[in-house]
C-alpha cells in the first residue's frame, strides 16, 4: 500500500454542509450514547448521485425497507498503510443504493442517491419525517450523512466491533473481526471527516506541472535549433572543402 495512505474527504463534492461533526449536543444523540453529531451532513438535492471518496470494500449495505427505521446506507472499509488498520466509511439517508455488499469499489464510484431515509429532521416541517411520509414520496429533510471511524482487524473477538447487516459480528473471509478503536471518545469511535480534507492548492500543482512542461519545451526548442544548425553546416561543408582545396 502507499506510504502514509489515509482516507480522503472531498469537501468540494459535498455541495452545502448542513451539519458538522460534534454539532447539536441534544438529547437525540445523548440517548444513543453520543455527545453530539458524529458525522458530516451535506445536501446536494434529492436523488443526486453520491460517490465514495476512496478505493474501498463494501462490507455492509442497508437497502430500502430492510430496517424498520428505513435507514438506507453503505458501509465501506478504507485501507491505510498499516495492513491491519482501516477506516469505516459510512454514507447514508439514501433513496437508493447503487453498490452491492461484498464488492471492492474504486475511488469516485457512485454508491447511492441522496434521500431522506431513516431518522431525518426537516426544518421546513419543524419535525422528523415519518417512514410513511418517506414511502409516500415526501422529499423533505433530504441530505447525505457521512462518517469515518478507525478500526483494526484482530483474531480475538473485541467488545466493540463492526457488525453485519443481520446484527452478528462482521468477520472477513480470513477470519478477522474488526475492532472499533477509541469507541469511548463520546462519538462511538467516529472522528471528524474534515481532518481528511486535502488542503493543498490545486492551482499550485498545475503551476508546477506547467513549469516542468515549459522547461521541457525550452530544452526541445534548443535541441531543434542545434539540429537545424548542424544540418546547415553539413549542407555547406562540401562547398567549404572545395574552396580549401583551391587555396
Amino acid at each position: 500500500m502507499t506510504k502514509n495512505m489515509k482516507p480522503k474527504f472531498k469537501i468540494k463534492k459535498k455541495c452545502r454542509i448542513t451539519q458538522g461533526y460534534a454539532d447539536n449536543a441534544t438529547s437525540i444523540y445523548k440517548e444513543d450514547g453520543r455527545l453530539g453529531h458524529g458525522a458530516i451532513d451535506y445536501q446536494c438535492g434529492y436523488g443526486t448521485p453520491v460517490s465514495c471518496d476512496n478505493t474501498s470494500f463494501v462490507y455492509k449495505v442497508f437497502k430500502p425497507l430492510q430496517l424498520k427505521s428505513n435507514w438506507v446506507g453503505v458501509y465501506m472499509l478504507v485501507p491505510t498503510d498499516d495492513k491491519d488498520v482501516f477506516y469505516e466509511n459510512g454514507i447514508g439517508h439514501f433513496s437508493k443504493v447503487l453498490v452491492e455488499e461484498g464488492t471492492l469499489i474504486s475511488e469516485n464510484t457512485l454508491v447511492g442517491e441522496e434521500g431522506n431515509s431513516g431518522q431525518v429532521f426537516s426544518g421546513s416541517a419543524g419535525r422528523f419525517i415519518t417512514v410513511a411520509e418517506q414511502l409516500a414520496g415526501d422529499k423533505r429533510g433530504s441530505h447525505t450523512h457521512e462518517w469515518y471511524r478507525k478500526v483494526k482487524r484482530t483474531r480475538d473477538r473485541p467488545k466493540y466491533r463492526l457488525r453485519k447487516a443481520s446484527g452478528g459480528s462482521y468477520i472477513d473471509e480470513d477470519g478477522y473481526y474488526y475492532e472499533i478503536l477509541d469507541f469511548d471518545n463520546g462519538y462511538k469511535g467516529m472522528v471528524d471527516p474534515m481532518q481528511f480534507v486535502d488542503h493543498s492548492d490545486p492551482l499550485q500543482e498545475k503551476k508546477e506541472k506547467l513549469k516542468e512542461l515549459s522547461g521541457f519545451l525550452g530544452d526541445l526548442v534548443a535541441l531543434l535549433l542545434l539540429i537545424k544548425q548542424r544540418s546547415r553546416l553539413e549542407f555547406l561543408l562540401p562547398a567549404i572543402q572545395d574552396k580549401i582545396k583551391k587555396l
